[in-house]
């Protein structure tokens, strides 16, 4: 067995929604309560209860019977931004924006931009809330996962460092500046980040997640493996944590204990095919050459663009005395991209 090629993803936090981390609403107070404020009030309370549609029929009212009530349709439009309805929470934080300029609507619209990838509005209208609101560390936040998936991972780097500067103990932001140092090779200063997140945020599965597979990369297989089981405890039906363990039960020889993660993530998501591919890697290491190829077959059928299955097809091919088909799925893979490809392809000449 010359080589067999595994995945294994990591996660960024995602982007947060929850009003909660936003300043507190605060409930209208006048000494003679006019009726708008009445709706306005109520509509707070339902808000809170997290009645999202109740909530925004009261805040319409309120709206209504005063048009430049900025708060009305700010919550309003917070309201419906956590019912998805991007289109017409975009509205009222335009409308609130008319009345008077704040850091937290044009958080929100950043937030509605980000939700339809448009990156680079989001980061103007990041950057004039925070003008807004120096210390506003949720809109640095953002800034940092924009960058982070624009792969401008310096200024990523800066952005979530701001975030923290202002909320130390920002759990996904830690997460986060985490995946950022792992992308820039800082695999140490990784795995302090991603230690510090899961004291801050103990109940994240995904930060557990990214714990153990920098401490994979770091070829600390135990620990990784312990990273990973306090993810599952959490989420039981956590697929990647599953695979991304057999990954490490693969690299520290525990092949059969391996191919029983990857069963359990199949048995959570059957057409998963990092776990179809990985658990072929793992049956290629006890020379089960069949039933490697009868997954990477599997893989194949579900992603025929999978151009790692067909690596691994080739290598299980290769070891039952089928040279040409390999050199035949070596070819397809480095077609696909698979570079690694190449190494192989030397043995077909």
């Amino acid at each position: 067995m010359k080589f067999s090629w595994l995945l294994v993803a990591f996660l960024v936090g995602g982007i947060s929604n929850s009003f909660a981390q936003q300043d507190s609403i605060v409930k209208a107070k006048v000494e003679q309560e006019p009726t708008y404020h009445v709706f306005y009030n109520d509509g707070v309370t339902h808000f809170e209860s997290g009645k999202y549609e109740t909530a925004i029929g009261l805040l319409e009212q309120a709206v209504n019977m005063k048009p430049d009530f900025e708060r009305g349709h700010f919550l309003k439009g917070v309201a419906l931004f956590n019912l998805n309805k991007y289109d017409q929470a975009n509205l009222d934080f335009m409308n609130a924006l008319k009345i008077a300029p704040t850091f937290d609507a044009y958080y929100y619209l950043a937030q509605i931009q980000m939700k339809t990838k448009n990156f680079d509005e989001a980061l103007v209208l990041l950057n004039k809330s925070i003008s807004l609101k120096k210390d506003y560390f949720n809109a640095y936040y953002s800034k940092g996962v924009i960058q982070f998936q624009q792969k401008d991972y310096e200024f990523a780097l800066k952005s979530f460092d701001s975030s923290l500067i202002y909320n130390p103990n920002f759990g996904f932001a830690l997460n986060d500046r985490g995946s950022v140092k792992l992308e820039l090779g800082k695999l140490d200063e990784a795995i302090l980040d991603y230690k510090s997140a899961t004291k801050k945020n103990p109940e994240s599965a995904v930060i557990f997640n990214n714990l153990g597979s920098a401490l994979r990369k770091k070829e600390n297989y135990s620990e990784a493996i312990s990273a990973y089981d306090k993810a599952i405890s959490l989420k039981n039906d956590y697929t990647l944590a599953y695979n991304n363990r057999g990954v490490a039960k693969i690299e520290s020889g525990e092949f059969k204990s391996a191919i029983n993660d990857f069963n359990q993530a199949l048995s959570i998501d059957s057409k998963y095919v990092f776990a179809i591919n990985n658990r072929a890697n793992a049956k290629n290491k006890l020379k089960d050459y069949n039933g490697a190829l009868e997954d990477c077959n599997k893989a194949i059928e579900i992603d025929k663009a999978f151009g790692v299955a067909y690596l691994n097809r080739g290598i299980a091919k290769e070891n039952l005395n089928r040279l040409p088909e390999a050199c035949e799925d070596w070819k397809k893979a480095l077609n696909l991209g698979v570079d690694q490809a190449k190494s192989f392809i030397e043995y077909c000449q």
